[in-house]
């Protein structure tokens, strides 16, 4: 599929764009990036799509921070910290941190936020990410006392990536928690300092007190939403933004073609995927018969997909997590061969010559590839549909049981630990695509073990299984990739180098 830039540059949109006042320049500082839905709030425990990560991230702050490059922890809100024993850690804050609206940042936010998320009635996303501690102690101004329910492998990594701090003065006299990101205040980096309700363009600018960290290199950022990507297209064209992401192959290949663009593609911590419902929940029986998902998966076309599909530098994976990721196994195994027509004599075995209808769900930049797969589907005789929703409907279908397979680009290191990856199948019992009791079962030595090494088998255990039973298919990497323009640099400045951040972004000299 060949991108229609020439169409674009044939249309009035493009002229009308070009013809609109632009939203900022270089000469001011200010960097324009596009948004492929509008953000209502930055929030991390209620908002947590692609986009609002590339801001929440930086808005606020976790006690500790993962460095991809490094290969270990290093300080955020917390300067240091000790394992006092299997279930407690005790972190010594950074002095004289404050937050966007000039309070200090104490260890009596960490005690009420560590707490909040506890509670068990929470709606809130990830929740059985947060919910893992059992008190929190307030020993100093700046010290704290974290205790967990049970010895928690990955408690660092847990904190790391799901745990940010917000003004507890103001969350705690909240009504709706979720309204707190309508006017967020963090201790990050940057701060967010309006939301344009006529245009729902999110304005940004650096934090200027901020003094434990890195800073962003420009002055302000503009959120822009432009839900369709032909309209972010013009828009890029036209000079009208200065960075999007790139939602598909033909985009990455094509619009760098023009004098004025530009291409980036870093590899990240993410997996296009493809998982089906094995529990009978979304009322298609054929999908409880293991040669059924054997054959779902045998008609997948990996490299066709890796190559013609996936945007950026993308290659075929077999494992379940990646070797960079804490306790992750060698799997040893290679997925089952791309063989369209042992497919359908398994489809044939389990008694669906004739096939059957399905739907897979895509969401975030997975469109395209659950497009190809659904007609990799047909030529086996299942007739696929594909319907495309957001972050928030997918949880909610997700939920309730009303998705039959998936196909997605799969944040398997939002939290570089082994467990991650495979708690994106079996999170919890009212969520997961399966009901298997043993993967449930190691997944919980598996989070309570301590010792690596013992993780490491219990995890090559559970990637045995998923590979036997059929139950997730891993397609490929998904790396984070990007078209700007030439007035624009993307290099690594943060703590994440398995992700491109908006800290990474800055104006060429």
């Amino acid at each position: 599929m060949t991108f229609p830039i020439a169409c674009i540059l044939a249309t009035g949109l493009l002229a009308t764009l070009a013809a609109s006042p632009a939203l900022a320049q270089k000469a001011k500082d200010t960097m324009r990036i596009a948004l492929a839905e509008a953000l209502p709030v930055i929030d991390s425990y209620y908002s947590n799509s692609n986009d609002g990560s590339f801001y929440y991230r930086e808005v606020y702050e976790p006690l500790v921070r993962y460095d991809d490059d490094a290969g270990k922890f290093t300080p955020a809100l917390a300067k240091s910290w000790k394992q006092i024993d299997d279930k407690t850690v005790e972190f010594e804050l950074q002095p004289d941190v404050k937050f966007h609206n000039g309070k200090p940042f104490t260890a009596d936010d960490v005690v009420y936020m560590n707490t909040w998320r506890a509670d068990p009635k929470l709606r809130i996303t990830a929740a059985s990410r947060l919910q893992w501690i059992a008190k929190t102690e307030k020993l100093g101004p700046l010290t704290v006392r974290v205790t967990s329910f049970e010895p928690t492998a990955p408690a660092l990594n847990l904190l790391a990536a799901n745990m940010f701090y917000y003004d507890s003065d103001i969350h705690s006299k909240l009504k709706e928690k979720a309204d707190y990101g309508k006017t967020p205040i963090g201790t990050g980096s940057i701060k967010i300092t309006r939301f344009d309700s006529a245009t729902q363009v999110l304005h940004a600018e650096r934090y200027e007190e901020f003094n434990h960290g890195v800073k962003p290199v420009w002055k302000y950022a503009q959120g822009v939403p432009i839900p369709d990507r032909e309209a972010q297209t013009a828009h890029m064209i036209a000079g009208t933004i200065d960075v999007m992401r790139v939602a598909n192959k033909s985009q990455y290949d094509e619009l760098p073609k023009l004098p004025n663009l530009v291409g980036y593609s870093r590899n990240q911590l993410t997996h296009l995927e493809m998982y089906l419902d094995a529990r009978d929940r979304a009322k298609q029986p054929a999908l409880n018969d293991v040669r059924v998902r054997r054959a779902i998966f045998m008609a997948v076309d990996r490299a066709e997909l890796a190559k013609h599909i996936v945007p950026g530098e993308a290659h075929v994976v077999d494992g379940f997590c990646d070797d960079v990721m804490f306790a992750c196994p060698d799997f040893g195994l290679k997925q089952r061969p791309f063989d369209p027509a042992a497919a359908k004599k398994l489809l044939e075995e389990a008694g669906y010559k004739d096939g059957f209808d399905m739907e897979i769900v895509t969401r975030a930049l997975s469109r395209e590839a659950g497009i190809a797969i659904a007609g990799m589907m047909r030529k086996i005789g299942i007739r696929a549909s594909v319907q495309h929703v957001t972050m928030n409907v997918y949880r909610d279908r997700r939920n309730e049981g009303s998705i039959q397979a998936v196909v997605a680009d799969t944040p398997i290191g939002n939290m570089p630990d082994a467990s991650n990856a495979f708690r994106l199948y079996f999170g919890s019992e009212g969520s997961s695509f399966s009901d298997d009791k043993q993967m449930f079962a190691w997944e919980q030595e598996g989070l309570t073990t301590l010792d690596e090494g013992k993780r490491k088998a219990i995890y090559q255990k559970m990637s045995q299984k998923l590979f036997d039973d059929a139950y997730i298919l891993p397609i490929s990497n998904w790396p984070d990739t990007f078209v700007h323009t030439k007035d624009v640099l993307i290099e690594n400045r943060t703590w994440s180098g398995a992700r491109v951040s908006i800290m990474d972004l800055g104006w060429k000299k």
